[in-house]
């Protein structure tokens, strides 16, 4: 039976509600200009004191047998992670600044995704021009295995400086859409205008020893800022082998011709181990699987499109669709294995390690082979953002004027909440890039939902992207568009102003991790035969990579997608037929889909996804987050009361000193709403979703404006069960305190007003 999530196109919507005009002096919004933080130790909370005073002084972090990350000393660690990437000069002052400026707000887990390639002009996809020409332009090119060192020094100034601050590293030294004209070193690279080496590392022997010299030059020699080489450093918690690059994935479709005949001769060597010779394995395969770009003669079978996974084989190429893919996945699992054993046995490498973190041409067919080839590492991972509809030119970077896009809320769409994931049993499970992304105006519910879900899907690491500057990003125009990635960034005051009460309640564990919901034993053989799971995970979308525009949720489960927000979904492999299994726990008590929704069988997780309101209650730890118009502007849990005048907005409140909030001497409160830059304007349209005859509505940009974000202003009252505090005192964006609001108490209940124009309140 296959269960479908409803589109909820009317809800999702896209609907404008009115709103600020976000201009210079508009009365109901307030400009975020936030003084440099001198980390005062007269701020009112301070999350700096959760990390160890240098990271790696316990040791090592491991993974435990239950597939979680413990410190060196055995303790069990949670990560609150962002991606940090500079694109601005950072001397050693102002990477200190920086770590220290994370660190009161809770990250103690750092990625640094860098480029080790070697570069020529015009081979970095960020940082210099297009070549354009395919044909090499004579520029002397420095030799393949010699590693970017500007790159290397990057990576070993940030690894000191967050080390300093108690924020451990995971660090991704390789991307191939990065490694621009590859071709320029005499490698096959892609046929495409770039000519990136996306695939290359799998099977190209040539790429492969670069690559290892590369690791060598980079993880052996002293770090010089630290005097530890970054093998040996406990505070290099996790090196992935390579960033988001796939022998499953629409980009093996693109290989150039050399690079495609010799990964079809590997295949044909393969098919000799397999089937004895490549006479047998025609033979496998029937006279119908044939074709016409076949060289037997040669030994070398053609490979077959990726579109062929994207339904059932049909019987007559199922053979050999299955070898394929078969052949693809052992191919990339063969490379990942000799990946970690040159660094653990060559180069001692103690960190724990990552293989991959893609996605595939076909998640609902090809996931489960994608993440079996991570398996010689401990870590398994993903790349997934919430992506609303947005159309126009360079979308997959840029947002100028006549772009078109709608607003859509993961709490209309819970089917694609990142952490929605399938992870594999007794591994860690890592987000390493994920954001609620611009132009969307609801991206204040980001933090409270990934702390929740992740609390109880027990996902172990979820890194934000992407953090570029020292503190907080503003909205600045460049040569007529935004600078940096603008879309992309969570350096705002809805996703990083929300970050402190976010961070400690899952950093504390306050939610409790849900029993597993789902347990999948799959064979092996399934998984080559391209049979869906039980549980489809949607893949999300990225328009930087995607063929269509945007797309939703597969929808091709037996078990209902929501699952993942009652509880963790977990899978495991074999190759006997005895041991495959589908374990599913009975979902009847926690979703109710006539009502929309949905609860956590913990009990502490609530979200009505009809309206879009998440509730979050927990002894230490209370929120909502979503659409107040939606429940006439009113929202409870177990101790506080939320009167919220706002349409939509996000209001948390944590202990500050471990105990209950009700018994608490100290409370953060902190509130997200909409944000925008300062003169932005749009106008009402319509978008038409691709693949779909639904029209919804939406937004076209009229003016970008700029400097400074503007943020709606809150409105409304909190009610708390608490006899203890007697002031609510508002912090700026540094926690440091300012005016203190009326109060009014009846009994034990405390009543107070939200700030206009700040992020936080504290009660004490």
């Amino acid at each position: 039976m296959v269960i479908l999530m409803p589109m909820l196109w009317a809800a999702a919507g896209a609907a404008i509600s009115p709103a600020p005009t976000f201009a210079a002096g508009d009365p109901d919004s307030w400009a975020f200009t936030p003084p440099r933080d001198d980390f005062s130790r007269d701020a009112l909370f301070d999350l700096r004191l959760l990390n160890e005073h240098a990271a790696g002084e316990r040791g090592f972090v491991r993974v435990s047998p239950d597939g979680d990350f413990t410190l060196g000393d055995g303790r069990p660690v949670r990560f609150w992670a962002v991606n940090f990437e500079p694109r601005v000069e950072m001397d050693d002052a102002t990477l200190a600044y920086a770590a220290r400026f994370l660190a009161k707000r809770g990250v103690n887990m750092v990625r640094w995704h860098g480029f080790l390639n070697p570069k020529v002009p015009g081979s970095n996809a960020f940082f210099e021009p297009s070549v354009g020409p395919d044909e090499p332009l004579g520029t002397p090119v420095p030799p393949l295995d010699e590693l970017d060192r500007d790159q290397r020094d990057q990576c070993w100034r940030l690894v000191a400086a967050m080390r300093a601050a108690g924020i451990y590293l995971t660090l991704s030294p390789y991307w191939a859409v990065n490694f621009k004209q590859a071709h320029r070193w005499g490698l096959p690279a892609g046929s495409r205008g770039d000519r990136d080496a996306q695939g290359l590392l799998f099977f190209d022997p040539r790429m492969q020893a670069a690559y290892k010299r590369w690791l060598h030059d980079w993880l052996t020699p002293p770090n010089p800022y630290t005097g530890i080489p970054l093998a040996q450093d406990p505070a290099v918690a996790v090196i992935s082998f390579q960033n988001e690059d796939s022998l499953l994935f629409w980009t093996v479709d693109f290989l150039g011709d050399a690079a495609r005949r010799e990964l079809a001769v590997a295949f044909g060597r393969w098919l000799v181990q397999r089937h004895g010779s490549l006479d047998a394995a025609r033979t496998a395969w029937g006279p119908g699987a044939a074709d016409r770009a076949d060289d037997w003669a040669s030994g070398v079978p053609a490979l077959l499109k990726m579109d062929h996974y994207q339904h059932a084989p049909p019987p007559v190429l199922a053979p050999r669709l299955a070898d394929q893919l078969e052949f693809y996945a052992e191919t990339m699992r063969a490379t990942n294995a000799e990946i970690a054993h040159y660094l653990r046995k060559d180069l001692g490498v103690r960190a724990v390690l990552n293989a991959g973190n893609w996605r595939t041409a076909n998640n609902e067919r090809l996931i489960d082979s994608e993440r079996w080839s991570y398996l010689p590492a401990e870590a398994l991972a993903v790349n997934r953002y919430f992506t609303s509809p947005h159309l126009g030119s360079d979308n997959g970077w840029a947002v100028d004027p006549g772009h078109r896009f709608a607003s859509f809320s993961a709490l209309h769409h819970p089917q694609d909440i990142p952490t929605s994931l399938r992870q594999v049993e007794g591994r860690p499970m890592l987000v390493t890039e994920s954001t609620w992304v611009l132009p969307s105006r609801y991206r204040a519910e980001g933090p409270l939902t990934v702390a929740a879900y992740q609390s109880l899907n027990g996902v172990d690491a979820f890194y934000w992207f992407s953090m570029n500057y020292p503190d907080w990003t503003q909205p600045t125009i460049v040569g007529g568009r935004y600078r940096g990635a603008f879309k992309w960034t969570s350096q705002t005051p809805d996703v990083l102003g929300q970050f402190p009460g976010a961070a400690l309640l899952f950093r504390r564990g306050d939610l409790r991790r849900g029993k597993p919901v789902l347990e999948e034993t799959r064979l092996v053989s399934d998984l080559w035969a391209a049979k869906p799971p039980a549980l489809v995970e949607d893949p999300g979308y990225d328009p930087n990579r995607d063929p269509g525009e945007w797309s939703s949720a597969a929808g091709a489960s037996r078990i209902p997608p929501l699952a993942h927000l009652v509880g963790p979904v977990e899978v495991r492999y074999t190759t006997n037929p005895a041991e495959a299994r589908v374990q599913a726990a009975d979902l009847a008590p926690w979703l109710d889909p006539h009502a929309g929704i949905v609860r956590a069988d913990t009990g502490q997780i609530e979200l009505d996804y009809h309206r879009g309101v998440l509730r979050v209650d927990s002894p230490r730890a209370q929120g909502v987050a979503g659409f107040f118009d939606a429940v006439e502007h009113h929202a409870a849990t177990s101790g506080l009361s939320f009167e919220v005048a706002n349409s939509y907005a996000s209001v948390l409140a944590v202990s500050l000193d471990d105990t209950p909030l009700s018994d608490s001497r100290r409370i953060l409160v902190q509130i997200g709403t909409v944000i925008r830059p300062t003169g932005w304007q749009t106008r009402p349209t319509k978008l038409n979703l691709p693949d779909s005859s639904v029209e919804i509505p939406g937004e076209e940009v009229v003016r970008l404006g700029g400097s400074p974000w503007r943020v709606e202003k809150a409105a409304g009252t909190i009610t708390i069960r608490n006899r203890h505090v007697t002031r609510a005192t508002v912090c700026d964006a540094n926690g440091m305190p300012g005016a203190e609001l009326e109060i009014t108490r009846q009994a034990e209940a405390l009543t107070f007003p939200l700030p206009p124009d700040a992020l936080y309140v504290v009660l004490r």
